[in-house]
C-alpha cells in the first residue's frame, strides 16, 4: 500500500483507534464544533446584541437580520470548517494514533499461534464429507 492511500485509510478508517479509545476522533472534533458553535451563540446574545442596541428601539427584522450575520460570521468561507478538518487530521495523525506495538485485549488471541493437529483436521474434514454425502442421499440430490 502506498504511503498516499495509507494515510487516506488512517483518515478515513480509524476503526481500531475508535475501538481502542471508545470514540473516533470525528467524534471527538463534532463535539468540540457545536462546543464552540454554542459559544458563539451565547457571546452574540449575551454580549454582543445588548451591547449594540443598548436600550434603544430597533426594528425587529433589523435585529433579526444582525444577529443571523454575527451567528453565520464564524462560516464564512469554509474557515472554521478548514480549521476543525486540519484539527481532525491532527487528532487522527497524533492524538489519537494507537501505536503498532499496542494491541487490544480482544486482539490478544490472534498473537498467539494456533497450533492445530493436522491428522485430527483432516478426519474432521473427512467426516462432515461423510456426512455431506449421507445428507445428499437422504435428500436425493
Amino acid at each position: 500500500m502506498s504511503s498516499k492511500t495509507s494515510d487516506v485509510v488512517a483518515v478515513n478508517c480509524h476503526e481500531y483507534e475508535t475501538q481502542y479509545f471508545g470514540f473516533s476522533s470525528r467524534g471527538f472534533i463534532n463535539f468540540y464544533y457545536n462546543e464552540f458553535i454554542s459559544a458563539w451563540a451565547q457571546v452574540v446574545e449575551d454580549v454582543l446584541m445588548p451591547s449594540i442596541l443598548q436600550g434603544e428601539q430597533h426594528d425587529k427584522s433589523a435585529v433579526k437580520n444582525l444577529r443571523d450575520k454575527l451567528l453565520n460570521r464564524l462560516f464564512q468561507h469554509g474557515k472554521l470548517d478548514l480549521i476543525l478538518k486540519k484539527a481532525q487530521e491532527h487528532a487522527v495523525k497524533y492524538i489519537f494514533k494507537v501505536p503498532t506495538c499496542v494491541t487490544l485485549p480482544s486482539d490478544r488471541l490472534n498473537l498467539e499461534l494456533q497450533h492445530y493437529d493436522e491428522q485430527e483436521l483432516l478426519a474432521k474434514i473427512e467426516r462432515y464429507r461423510k456426512e455431506i454425502l449421507e445428507m445428499r442421499l437422504s435428500l436425493n440430490i
